[in-house]
């Protein structure tokens, strides 16, 4: 019995003693500022005079779209943006200039400038430029 008092008292200590070193830290996540979200119903509709932009540098294989204008206002961390740029190889790029096509499969330190979006991140071919509108 004495032997299940101690076990209960030593778990009881570690316990505290998690709680102090670790409940005193202070967790803090992304601040998601200037975003609004309303829900809406409707129908797809392709579009009917699309843009194609013309390829800054490179080719279909490894190369960029530079500073396509969106149309909107698109808030991201608390920055404005109005334009994009878009690699061959999945990704784009916010306010800002792609200057290298090459393509890494490392997304920490490839992709700049920042902030990336890359939601198809690869090594991708296109085909043909006019396959981006």
């Amino acid at each position: 019995m004495k032997k299940n008092y101690l076990s209960a008292i030593y778990l009881r200590s570690i316990v505290i003693g998690f709680l102090l070193v670790f409940g005193g830290l202070q967790v803090t996540a992304q601040t998601i500022t200037n975003y609004t979200f309303a829900g809406s119903t409707g129908t797809f509709t392709a579009l009917t005079t699309p843009t194609n932009p013309a390829l800054s540098a490179g080719d279909v294989d490894d190369g960029y779209f530079n500073n396509i204008p969106i149309g909107f206002d698109f808030w991201y961390m608390g920055t404005r943006y109005t334009t994009i740029s878009a690699s061959t190889n999945g990704w784009l790029t916010l306010g800002a200039n792609i200057t290298d096509a090459s393509y890494t499969r490392d997304i920490v330190s490839g992709g700049a400038p920042r902030p990336v979006l890359a939601p198809l991140w690869d090594d991708l071919h296109l085909q043909v430029a006019t396959n981006v509108s």
